[in-house]
C-alpha cells in the first residue's frame, strides 16, 4: 500500500521533468520558453515531492497507524496538494505552446494535475477521518484502499500528463535542450530510485 505510492511519486517528478517541454495560455508562447518555465515550477513542486516521500520513508509501516502518524501523512499529503496547486497555477498562468495542439496540451496537463489533486485531497480527507482508536477491520482496508486508490490515480494521471506533451516532438526537443530542465532532472533524479 505505501510502498507503491513512493515510487509513483517521485517517477512522476523525474518523469514529468524529463518530459516537461509545454504548456498554454491565451497567446502562444514558444515551446523552449515554456519548458523553461514549466521547469522553474517543477523545481519548486520536486522539493515538495522530496519532503512527501521522506515523511513516507519516516512513517515506516502502516500496519500500525496510530493519530500520531495519520498526522504526519495528512500534512504531508496537503503539502502536496499545495505544490499540485501552485503547478496547476504556472502552467494555467502562461501562454500555451506555439505547436500544433497546444492548448489541448496545455488544457490535458492542467487537467491530469487537477486529477491529481483531486486524489491528493481524497486521501488526506481519509486519513483525517480515520480514528485508530475505533477503527475494525473494514475501516483499516478501507484505509488501505484509500492509499491504493491515491497511487493509481497518481500513476495514471502521472502517464497522462507526461503523455500531453512528449507525444509532441516539438516539446519534446525543448525540454530535452532546456539547461533548467536538465538541472530540475539532475536534481531529483534520486527520486527515482
Amino acid at each position: 500500500m505505501r510502498r507503491s505510492v513512493i515510487p509513483v511519486l517521485a517517477g512522476l517528478l523525474v518523469f514529468a521533468t524529463v518530459a516537461v517541454a509545454c504548456g498554454g495560455g491565451s497567446s502562444k508562447l514558444k515551446a523552449t520558453d515554456f519548458a523553461d518555465k514549466t521547469c522553474n515550477d517543477f523545481e519548486a513542486f520536486g522539493k515538495s515531492v522530496r519532503d512527501v516521500v521522506t515523511s513516507f520513508k519516516d512513517v515506516g509501516s502502516l500496519t500500525t497507524v496510530d493519530a500520531t502518524t495519520l498526522k504526519q501523512l495528512s500534512s504531508a499529503l496537503g503539502t502536496l496538494d499545495g505544490a499540485i496547486g501552485k503547478l496547476v497555477s504556472g502552467i494555467n498562468g502562461r501562454a500555451a505552446p506555439d505547436v500544433k495542439n497546444g492548448d489541448q496540451i496545455k488544457k490535458d496537463m492542467i487537467d491530469a494535475l487537477n486529477k491529481m489533486k483531486s486524489a491528493t485531497a481524497s486521501l488526506r480527507t481519509k486519513l483525517n477521518t480515520f480514528n485508530p482508536d475505533t477503527a475494525d477491520d473494514a475501516d483499516s482496508s478501507s484505509l488501505s484502499s484509500a492509499f491504493d486508490s491515491f497511487g493509481s490515480a497518481f500513476e495514471s494521471e502521472g502517464s497522462n500528463f507526461s503523455n500531453a506533451f512528449s507525444d509532441n516532438s516539438d516539446l519534446s526537443s525543448a525540454a530535452s535542450g532546456s539547461s533548467k530542465c536538465q538541472q530540475v532532472n539532475s536534481e531529483f533524479s534520486d527520486l527515482s530510485s
